[in-house]
């Protein structure tokens, strides 16, 4: 998800503390820093001493904003974020952060708004078209999502993100032969694009091209790639090819990156049942029905389990 980001605005309230008062630039300037180390909570904080300093300086509501959202508190960062648009409604980093917000909660009409107001604010900027494109996914609207693709297209033909993009679309809509395409695409424009290779990977071993997909996955994952679906996936490909204890590590790897995937838990108990490991299948297998995230997953992992017996 990356592309969606504006949230390069954590340090945007330095530039505009420029000529303002030394405290609030200082703690301004502590803040980001605590930002780019994960403590979040420390950076909430002395953004605070900054804007009772600078009650009036919208880059520091929005960077409290990023860091809220950061923390999981997105009802905290809405408010922070839209105080900053409030005072200067021209300023396209905060409705980029917003509308990045607004996603995670599930808003995605509110995402699409505001990725509107970035777009009629700088009409050229084809990452906002980019991350509309997203929005519009995620909302089922995949007409809308390709007309943004194609204008980003043209305006940054040599964009790998444009091009990537039109592959999530075109997957989503069920063409995986245009997805692997546009892929490609990115790929060939950016060798490092892990996104693009874990969706192409994703999708080879789907037509059944199991060790060029294992492949593009290791590409993946070499550059450093938290996405938990990335292991899990390569993780579903070596079971196929019956690689099990490569298997089990990519699946600890992916629940380790997300407890919550009931998906991964599926897919280690049913190798741990096949390496006659039954206690360990039964655990996991437990654990897929409670995180099950869909009827399909846990009926699965039921299944798994009546065969295990007692």
């Amino acid at each position: 998800m990356k592309r969606l980001l504006y949230l390069g605005s954590v340090l945007s309230a330095l530039v505009a503390l420029a000529c303002g008062k030394p405290d609030a630039g200082t703690y301004a300037r502590r803040a980001a820093s605590a930002f780019e180390q994960g403590q979040y909570a420390e950076a909430i904080a002395l953004y605070g001493k900054a804007i009772e300093l600078q009650p009036g300086e919208a880059g520091l509501y929005n960077s409290r904003g990023v860091c809220h959202a950061a923390a999981g508190d997105y009802a905290q960062a809405l408010t922070d974020i839209s105080r900053a648009i409030e005072l200067d409604p021209q300023r396209t980093d905060a409705y980029g952060d917003r509308a990045y917000v607004l996603i995670l909660t599930g808003d995605y009409d509110g995402a699409i708004a505001d990725y509107g107001q970035v777009i009629a604010l700088r009409p050229d900027d084809a990452q906002a078209y980019i991350s509309r494109a997203r929005a519009y996914t995620w909302k089922g609207d995949y007409d809308e999502a390709l007309a943004d693709c194609e204008q980003a297209l043209r305006l940054a033909p040599n964009s790998a993100d444009a091009h990537y993009e039109l592959g999530f679309v075109r997957q989503r809509m069920g063409d995986p032969a245009a997805a692997i395409e546009a892929y490609t695409q990115a790929i060939a424009l950016d060798p490092r694009h892990a996104e693009a290779l874990g969706e192409r990977g994703f999708l080879l071993m789907q037509q059944g091209e199991t060790a060029q997909g294992i492949r593009d996955l290791d590409q993946a994952i070499e550059l450093g790639t938290t996405d938990a679906d990335t292991y899990l996936n390569r993780g579903m490909g070596h079971t196929s090819l019956g690689n099990l204890d490569q298997a089990i590590k990519d699946y600890d790897r992916a629940i380790a990156l997300d407890p919550q995937r009931g998906l991964a838990y599926l897919g280690r108990g049913s190798v741990y049942a096949a390496m006659g490991e039954r206690d360990k299948a039964r655990a996991d297998l437990e654990l897929a029905v409670e995180r099950a995230e869909s009827d399909d997953i846990r009926r699965m992992a039921q299944e798994e389990l009546e065969e295990l017996g007692e």
